[in-house]
């Protein structure tokens, strides 16, 4: 059986450890250069089927006002959230626009055309939320 990991390297906003592996999708209703959006475990994750072929996944709304990521655009490796157009780097989930942002992110194995996302330990936080602030110039 062949088994591929696909994770962000060096990324701090994935859970270090794995519950269990479930499957949510497949190659085959994800192309390249697709978003999708998947529950598990009752919570919207979104899937990013990079150009290039790697598998990214995210929570599912923008940490700003909770906007389905899923109904964002996808333009090469910049995810853009569809409600006041906060810009992420889709290969490691790092805000560019605001900086400082993160979205949570899943581990994805692909095995065998089936996308399965590891499941952080219970409590763990799969979500995070970001205040943009003016400051005074």
């Amino acid at each position: 059986m062949w088994s591929k990991l696909s994770s962000a390297e060096g990324d701090a906003t994935s859970c270090a450890r794995v519950e269990r592996w479930v499957e949510v999708s497949t190659l085959d209703d994800l192309w390249e250069g697709d978003l999708a959006e998947v529950q598990l475990d009752g919570e919207a994750v979104l899937l990013v089927h990079l150009e290039g072929g790697g598998i990214r996944a995210y929570q599912g709304v923008c940490p700003h006002q909770e906007q389905s990521l899923a109904d964002g655009d996808l333009d090469g490796d910049v995810l853009t959230c569809p409600g006041h157009r906060w810009e992420f780097d889709a290969r490691h989930g790092r805000g560019i626009n605001p900086e400082g942002c993160v979205l949570f992110s899943y581990p994805v194995r692909v095995v065998e055309e089936r996308i399965l996302l590891g499941v952080p330990p219970a409590g763990t936080s799969r979500y995070y939320h970001f205040t943009a602030t003016l400051e005074a110039l």
